[in-house]
């Protein structure tokens, strides 16, 4: 049937309520997800700027919305976050290979890696 994984829908569902926090565009203040634009990694600069992912003491903290696609969300090309409008940016996250960041292994129908 060639169906994406629920879990990578959800992923998709979470990425795309991110950038509307991001860009100021739903009804949540962007204060939820503060972002750093001083993270230097191995990437070139880049013009926008990351989400700060908070410390999680439980597993319960870790899996709240707000922190649970912050990796996936700093991880995408920057030609991406920085989409103009809602359908831009999902249509560009259709293209970006996402399954590095599922917990289940869609290779393996064994369950769990």
């Amino acid at each position: 049937m060639d169906l994406e994984p629920l879990e990578l829908r959800h992923i998709k569902t979470d990425l795309t309520m991110y950038f509307r926090i991001y860009n100021n565009l739903s009804a949540l203040p962007s204060d939820y997800l503060p972002c750093d634009n001083s993270v230097q990694t191995y990437r070139s600069q880049r013009k926008c700027e990351y989400i700060i992912q908070s410390f999680c003491r439980t597993q319960l903290f870790a899996n709240d919305f707000f922190n649970r696609c912050v990796s996936c969300f700093n991880g995408l090309p920057e030609s991406v976050v920085l989409s103009k409008t809602v359908a831009e940016f999902k249509r560009r996250l259709s293209e970006v290979d996402l399954l590095s960041f599922l917990k289940y292994n869609v290779n393996n129908s064994t369950g769990y890696t």
